[in-house]
């Protein structure tokens, strides 16, 4: 064929072609997006029902009337409908399976949904339906209005009329009606919020939310960077009554058996306001200079959890009672060690058995009496019990969330026990003395009596 047809030939091709896609591209990417829906629902157990799909060329694909249903074997009830939703899809990476974002923009005018979970022994979501749900999180999102409902058990979130806008590029923000949270130990609704959001490698931060007077959200940060490994995370840091609550919480389910690990701290937090939100009837004073907590394991098996607590209460008044300085720890695992102290006593130790939840222990006074009899005398003849008293509480009852001159402070504080056993010792004798002489006078004529009544 001569160079003059092939060239002709070639030149008709390529509008024949770019007509071609124009012309089938529509119907070939709605079609391609409904059949991807339908089997990626189907093999994760889920019923998906789309009204109308529109793809025009080179314009994001347009989608209404949208809902998605489980099925009464899957473990969480699930419930979501989308009236319109407009989607940027990026097919580059679609067609040639490259890694990163499906989807540039991802705009949704209305969301209705609810989530709870009704069948705890039913059919989970596999790793693929997390992967694949983790490579739908846009770039840019915004939902103009969505009302959610989230259940577990007997707590409930639920959000309404809530509007988001996020994007990797700039902060946007973030409002709602209200929020409010139910559970048997709290229920609070929060309304009218508003604050500023960032979105940033799988990391969706909230910032800025005032939710009530004397309780304002910094930031709560959402980490959803590791969700195909079925793994997410929650820090949070809150402004709360004068003080301040910092909170780090992470969930990975990828196991049968669900694994938490939960960390928080607090300091100098207002007891008096504290009470005052919460509507407790007696008024409570005081301060939470500082408190720790640690817990890991299985929410629902807390008998094979480990977890660790310590407080430091400060001018705590209740009820006309008053208490300068509380400390108080707490440790949970096989073998348990409770601390307690107040002032004008010692230190308490409670040992618990875990398999069988017996408490075993004891606590004392460090007032002690001065007329204890034979005191010096077995001080003398067992020195080593207060040594191994001592080593015992050195090896059980230190505290991780402690600082670390705690041990200095542990060792003046049985110096100072030593110090006054021996000082209380050596004034009983001193007082007694006139008892102690009586005694050793009476023994002493008993033995001569005996002795002359024998001859001897």
């Amino acid at each position: 064929m001569p160079f003059k047809n092939r060239f002709f030939l070639v030149s008709l091709l390529i509008p024949l072609a770019a007509l071609f896609a124009v012309w089938f591209t529509p119907f070939t990417v709605s079609n391609g997006v409904r059949l991807w829906v339908w089997w990626k629902a189907r093999h994760e157990g889920f019923i998906v029902n789309i009204d109308k799909i529109e793809a025009p060329f080179l314009r994001p694909v347009a989608i209404r009337g949208l809902r998605v249903r489980s099925t009464p074997k899957n473990a969480f009830f699930i419930d979501l409908t989308v009236t319109q939703a407009s989607l940027n899809l990026n097919l580059k990476r679609i067609l040639l399976r490259m890694r990163g974002r499906a989807i540039r923009d991802l705009l949704i005018q209305e969301l209705r949904g609810e989530v709870r979970r009704s069948n705890p022994a039913g059919r989970p979501i596999t790793q693929s339906g997390w992967t694949t749900l983790q490579r739908l999180l846009p770039q840019n999102l915004s939902v103009a209005r969505s009302d959610i409902r989230l259940q577990d058990g007997p707590t409930m979130i639920l959000l309404r009329n809530g509007f988001v806008s996020v994007s990797e590029t700039e902060a946007r923000r973030f409002s709602a009606a209200e929020v409010m949270i139910a559970s048997p130990w709290f229920r609070q609704s929060f309304s009218q919020l508003r604050g500023a959001t960032n979105w940033q490698g799988n990391r969706l931060t909230l910032g800025g939310l005032t939710l009530t007077r004397g309780l304002d959200l910094q930031s709560i940060t959402a980490d959803l960077s590791r969700l195909s490994n079925q793994r997410v995370g929650l820090e949070f840091d809150v402004d709360a009554f004068g003080g301040k609550i910092r909170g780090n919480i992470s969930h990975q389910w990828r196991s049968q058996r669900s694994n938490w690990k939960i960390a928080g701290s607090a300091a100098d937090i207002s007891l008096a306001q504290t009470s005052e939100a919460v509507g407790f009837t007696d008024r409570v004073d005081g301060l939470l200079h500082a408190c720790n907590f640690i817990y890991r394991g299985n929410l629902t098996e807390p008998a094979n959890a480990t977890a660790s607590l310590w407080a430091e209460l400060t001018r705590l008044t209740w009820r006309n009672r008053t208490a300068e300085a509380i400390m108080f720890g707490a440790a949970l695992g096989p073998f348990q060690l409770i601390r307690l102290a107040q002032p004008g006593f010692s230190w308490r130790y409670f040992r618990i058995n875990q398999s069988t939840w017996r408490f075993r222990g004891s606590f004392r006074r460090k007032r002690r009496r001065l007329y204890r009899k034979n005191r010096d005398r077995r001080n003398d003849e067992h020195p080593g019990s207060q040594d191994r008293r001592t080593s015992y509480a050195r090896r059980h009852v230190a505290n991780p969330l402690q600082n670390r001159n705690r041990h200095l402070e542990r060792e003046a504080e049985f110096e100072g026990d030593r110090v006054g056993d021996r000082t209380i010792g050596s004034e009983a004798q001193e007082r007694c003395s006139d008892r102690a002489g009586q005694d050793r006078h009476d023994a002493r004529a008993q033995l001569f009596g005996d002795d002359q009544r024998h001859g001897r």
